[in-house]
């Protein structure tokens, strides 16, 4: 009687063995699938590293292009993107800004002298734009100056803003009252969606009209 149970006492404890091994096989497999996963990762994050990288050298490149293009420019130059040339034609000094019209004469304020800056502005882009006003900046001798709003401009300018058609020009000038002692007069336009136009003119470029 014994004898013959043995063999199926021998067949019962293999079971426990035989769940071990499968239990092995179990985890083997789950742990190469997760390092293939860790793996798989491990690249997904390298190829982001280097698109980044890539990224940061463009956004380099490009900051390169504006400080390039953000050169100062003097009277007779341009400073120009993409999009608009704009060219510094003259810039003139006056005691009184005497006009077709004597009624709109400007006369400087006591210890003052009217800088009018004329300019052209080109659209090289395919594409409509806009010289705004409200994008003007200036500073005489490091001191910030408004815009000096004439009645009426010599020559029969324009104050400098409106619509430029594509492949157009627009001309205009912008005025200062500034010290009869000024040395420097830096003007800058700067539109919210493009470079900065970037202009300084010593007082020895300007052309004295009375």
């Amino acid at each position: 009687m014994d004898n013959q149970q043995q063999p199926k006492n021998t067949k019962f404890r293999l079971w426990p063995l035989l769940f071990v091994i499968l239990a092995c096989i179990i985890i083997v497999a789950v742990m190469n699938n997760k390092e293939n996963k860790e793996n798989e990762v491990s690249k997904s994050e390298s190829g982001n590293q280097v698109s980044g990288s890539g990224s940061v050298s463009s956004t380099n490149s490009n900051t390169s292009s504006t400080d390039t293009s953000e050169a100062v420019a003097h009277v007779g130059e341009y400073s120009k993107d993409d999009k608009l040339k704009i060219t510094l034609k003259s810039a003139k000094e006056y005691m009184t800004v005497k006009t077709d019209n004597e009624f709109a004469d400007t006369e400087a304020s006591k210890g003052k002298k009217i800088i009018i800056l004329n300019f052209e502005a080109e659209n090289i882009s395919k594409e409509d734009d806009y010289i705004n006003i409200f994008f003007y900046d200036a500073y005489c001798d490091d001191v910030s100056v408004e815009t000096d709003m004439l009645m009426e401009y010599p020559d029969g300018m324009q104050m400098f803003s409106g619509d430029i058609k594509a492949g157009k020009k627009l001309q205009g000038a912008v005025a200062y009252q500034v010290p009869e002692d000024w040395k420097i007069l830096e003007f800058y336009y700067e539109p919210i969606d493009g470079n900065r136009f970037a202009f300084s003119i010593d007082k020895s470029e300007v052309e004295i009209v009375n």
